[in-house]
């Protein structure tokens, strides 16, 4: 028998091929994350060159490899050309570029069995690219604004539902008002930001010689040890943030009757969580803060924009600024961010800097191909100018659009025509108008945007205004009975007129208050050869007429408008002025509470003016459905002026009241 070694009893060979085995092991799974890492700092840095407007070197970049990152990269660029430049023929594109993300994902998944490339096992970075295709894919499904669209787009959200429930406990296992990251950033996160506190407690590991190398501990301490890569793990948190926050927004703003469909699918959503989560992700600095930033800003745009009233408008005001300057700051010069920087501009009242923000955005720079966003500058700047009442521009503007994308040539001809003619140029006009019917047959048998089947209504009363006409009095044709310029109506949809200044709101009053027969007029019978004919029309020009005296302060006139809006819409089955009526009248109750101001003698108190402003909702929604034109948008702004009523209630709660 040998002699046993001095220094105790000799490793068995099974001993030592174990240990080979862990090392080995250990070496690819490194080598496995520091390709992952590499993969992702090159799609971030196609991600810089999109956000900077080099949309086709973003495009050429993430086209060089075939990860998922890579793949993704080029589904963001289709997906966006697709969203911002109104391009149907682009989303089948993007949808074939999100079917290879998740064949490129379903092999790295495969691959990735046993590394442990974060805290949280192995493999989750590849959960969070699958759930951002699937995201994508519900939001290139509800682009159009249908019900169909919002349905579909449900239904693929809902393939993401458990992935988004499953990673954010994994990450956020105690939620996010719990949450104090103890994951190290990749790059120090901007101040500017919401900062959102929270612990991780991570999930319980598995017991064994080598478990804590192959899956998370529930030692923090232990953990802290490991050589975790740290942009893999901020992009876990921040892309898992990103994914839930954007899952519940989404949800959130959806109208209230799809959300009733899907309700069985077990969908809540929240919206606090939802800007929480989205805050978190914009706080850090991975590829999906960008992503949060814009969801954020675009969320608080809107809220500007299309509410008419906000519980904590400075606030929301402020938070909107902050957002748009870091991302400003960092990508100085791009389309989108100078989108949001005019808004912003209107929004103080700076008419003449946000035109001129916007136009100097246009205006091309060597290198810098992003045509879709430059799309969605003209598009602003069209309606900016249409709503102070510089028509010819804005008509310009429009008829420019209709060569830059494909979205809808017979809307852009509606939109160009209307401001000719409120230019005074009819004869401009009129070859614009007179292809409106062309272009929407040609259509037959697709599907049809929103506002093209409200287009579409108006011409069937043009026509009707033709044969209502006594033949002493007949017109040229239809496109002579147009008396109210259907970009006007449209706009009523956009909450176009909100942020204009008294001055520019009395113009408008006027121009519509001249036509005959004078508004609130009990017999129309009475009038010669009127300028209106059609029930339609007067309601349309009542809840235009209740809108612009809102904005102008006159809140009385407002009312009575509003409220004759409401009642001829009722009359008639003009469901679309009857909605939109009930809507700006619960604007107009809510406005009272922030001015401070009573009624007919009466206390104005913000109990009162809520639940005014409530009743008025749910009488509007007894004339939202499928049929009304324009519907989905008007439940959307329901929905968000609901959200704005429910954190007023809580501020007079806590006694935090305006």
């Amino acid at each position: 028998m040998k002699q046993s070694r001095r220094d105790g009893v000799r490793p068995s060979r099974g001993c030592c091929g174990t240990v080979t085995l862990f090392l080995l092991h250990l070496h690819y799974c490194l080598v496995s994350m520091s390709s992952a890492v590499a993969d992702l700092n090159k799609a971030q840095a196609g991600f810089d060159l999109l956000w900077s407007n080099d949309l086709d070197g973003a495009k050429a970049l993430f086209s060089q490899q075939h990860s998922p990152f890579h793949h993704m990269g080029t589904a963001v660029c289709l997906f966006l050309q697709a969203a911002l430049g109104a391009e149907s023929d682009l989303l089948a594109a993007a949808t074939q570029a999100l079917s290879e993300v998740d064949v490129s994902v379903k092999a790295q998944v495969l691959s990735a069995k046993g590394q442990q490339s974060s805290r949280y096992g192995a493999g989750l970075e590849w959960d969070v690219v699958r759930a951002d295709a699937a995201v994508l894919t519900g939001l290139s499904q509800a682009i159009g604004e249908t019900y169909m669209g919002y349905m579909q787009c449900m239904y693929s959200l809902n393939k993401a539902h458990s992935q988004f429930t499953k990673l954010f406990k994994t990450v956020f296992p105690d939620g996010l008002s719990h949450y104090s990251s103890s994951v190290p950033k990749a790059r120090s996160a901007p101040s500017s930001t919401t900062d959102v506190n929270a612990t991780i407690a991570p999930s319980s590991a598995r017991k064994g010689l080598f478990s804590r190398w192959l899956t998370p501990n529930t030692s923090t301490d232990n953990l802290a040890n490991l050589n975790f890569e740290p942009q893999l793990e901020e992009f876990i948190v921040s892309g898992t943030a990103y994914g839930y926050g954007l899952f519940n927004l989404v949800f959130s703003l959806l109208p209230a009757r799809v959300k009733s469909v899907v309700g069985w699918f077990g969908f809540s959503a929240d919206l606090a969580q939802a800007l929480q989560a989205l805050s978190e992700s914009a706080s850090r600095q991975d590829v999906h803060a960008s992503f949060a930033r814009l969801t954020l800003m675009s969320y608080y745009g809107l809220q500007l924009q299309i509410c008419g009233w906000l519980a904590d408008e400075e606030r929301v005001t402020e938070q909107y600024t902050k957002m748009v300057s870091l991302c400003w700051d960092k990508y100085p010069g791009g389309s989108l961010w100078s989108l949001h920087r005019a808004k912003i501009m209107r929004l103080n009242g700076k008419v003449d800097e946000s035109i001129a923000c916007l136009r100097a955005a246009i205006q091309p720079e060597t290198g810098k191909t992003f045509r879709q966003a430059n799309i969605m500058l003209h598009y602003d700047l069209a309606w900016v100018l249409l709503a102070h009442g510089q028509y010819r521009e804005a008509a310009e503007e429009f008829v420019s659009l209709k060569g830059m994308n494909k979205w809808s040539p017979a809307v852009y001809n509606a939109l160009a025509g209307g401001c000719f003619i409120s230019a005074g140029d009819r004869e401009r006009a009129r070859p614009l108008l007179e292809e409106i019917p062309v272009l929407l047959e040609a259509k037959k048998g697709q599907r049809e945007f929103p506002m093209e089947t409200f287009i579409r209504r108006q011409l069937g009363i043009y026509n009707a205004k033709v044969k209502m006409r006594a033949e002493s009095a007949k017109r040229q044709s239809w496109i002579d009975e147009i008396s109210i310029n259907p970009a006007h109506q449209l706009g009523l949809f956009l909450n176009a007129h909100y942020r204009l200044d008294r001055q520019s709101a009395e113009s408008l009053i006027a121009e519509w208050t001249k036509l005959t027969p004078p508004p609130l007029a009990n017999n129309i019978q009475t009038q010669e050869d009127p300028d209106l004919l059609h029930p339609e029309e007067f309601a349309s020009r009542s809840t235009l007429l209740g809108v612009l005296h809102s904005v102008a302060g006159n809140y009385a006139d407002a009312t009575v408008h509003l409220q004759e809006a409401a009642n001829r819409g009722k009359e008639i089955d003009c469901k679309w002025a009857a909605l939109v009526a009930n809507v700006e009248m619960a604007v107009l109750s809510l406005l009272q509470i922030s001015k401070r101001r009573s009624r007919d003698g009466e206390d104005w108190s913000p109990a009162i003016g809520i639940a005014k402003a409530e009743a008025s909702l749910d009488t509007a929604m007894t004339f939202a459905s499928r049929e009304t034109e324009m519907g989905g948008r008007v439940e959307s702004r329901i929905n968000l002026l609901r959200n704005q009523i429910a954190l007023k209630k809580d501020m007079i709660k806590l006694g935090d009241d305006l």
